[in-house]
């Protein structure tokens, strides 16, 4: 049963630190997994499989997937020995980092609050965001790109094998070009096609309005008319039509102004792009998979994810209190070849 807030401030009241110390909040920490998990709908970096690890660094074993597909059976003569083989593995090096961010509340910002805002909270959910915000960040620059995977359409005005027409051509076909990349990097990938597909928004939005998948979902109105229908519909219709299990849709935002400017700016984390990943249903040295999420849940009372809030009075304040949020993971990428991406499907 989940606790309630009253529960939490109980429960922080009671172990509350002397002023010198700094004091690991297993409460506050779950309060930040349940953030996470709670708002995770529009953040990608969720998208491959956590794998939880006692230490920093380390290595894994992955078996190489040639020997499982071999045809290798021969026929065997009265009494004789059966033919037999093995398989090759590899061991691959994983790492975590410790990335680190605080926030200060002062006796007049809880004298203020008080009876209105549950500053704890605020304070854990503020730190939260930035963890969501930074993993988004590195997710995007470790997966998100032209030139890491082995399987890579592109586009082209007059497109070639291996090209495809800008998806803002109405005479495009998204379907044949993505259905075109999981067909390649299946074959690239000895039968793990890939099974999960994440949009950046602008694509996203693209889809819904193009002329040839707006039967999939509006009941087929006319080009130019009023887009009718449900998107959600519309994304496992088209899950179902590409045969993945799951789409994904980058929607988070950052601020992209720094402290102080008189205007805030903000954008979205993820640009314009469309990748496809093997996700296998549990993290496997057996099975491929196109990336691996390593949580270091060894360090420091670390929740699931990596993560640890913790509480400190800070010294020569009157009464100011630093919640600091950790968070130890690594993104790894574990096989290019379960991997495909789809470059300029918006260019023009």
């Amino acid at each position: 049963m989940a606790r309630s807030k009253d529960s939490y401030i109980d429960l922080l009241k009671s172990g509350s630190p002397d002023a010198a110390d700094v004091y690991t909040v297993p409460e506050l920490t779950e309060v930040s997994v349940g953030y996470m998990l709670e708002n995770a709908d529009d953040f990608v970096h969720t998208t491959f499989g956590p794998v939880e690890v006692s230490k920093q660094t380390g290595k894994y074993r992955r078996y190489k997937p040639g020997a499982f597909f071999r045809n290798k059976m021969e026929k065997r003569t009265d009494g004789a020995e059966s033919a037999g083989g093995g398989y090759e593995t590899e061991m691959l090096d994983f790492s975590t980092d410790v990335w680190a961010w605080h926030t200060d509340v002062g006796p007049q910002m809880r004298a203020n609050a008080a009876g209105t805002v549950d500053v704890e909270m605020a304070a854990t959910e503020l730190c939260s965001n930035a963890a969501l915000i930074n993993a988004e960040v590195e997710w995007t620059a470790t997966y998100f790109k032209t030139g890491i995977w082995s399987t890579e359409l592109t586009f082209d005005a007059s497109p070639a094998p291996g090209q495809f027409l800008s998806w803002m051509d109405d005479d495009s076909d998204p379907i044949a070009d993505q259905r075109a990349a999981l067909k390649a990097q299946r074959k690239r990938a000895v039968g793990k096609r890939a099974n999960v597909i994440v949009y950046s928004e602008d694509v996203w939005e693209r889809l819904l309005v193009h002329p040839l998948l707006r039967v999939l979902w509006g009941g087929g109105q006319t080009p130019g008319g009023p887009v009718l229908g449900d998107p959600a519909m519309f994304k496992s219709q088209l899950a179902k039509l590409l045969e993945v299990q799951e789409i994904k849709v980058a929607k988070a935002l950052y601020t992209t102004s720094n402290d102080g400017d008189p205007t805030e700016t903000f954008d979205v984390i993820v640009p314009t792009g469309v990748g496809m990943f093997y996700r296998p249903a549990r993290p496997s040295v057996m099975t491929p998979a196109a990336g691996y999420t390593f949580n270091w849940t060894g360090y420091a009372g670390a929740g699931s994810q990596g993560q640890v809030i913790t509480r400190e009075t800070i010294p020569l304040t009157k009464g100011a209190t630093r919640y600091e949020i950790e968070r130890a993971y690594g993104f790894e990428l574990v096989s290019a070849d379960c991997g495909a991406w789809l470059e300029g499907v918006l260019d023009t």
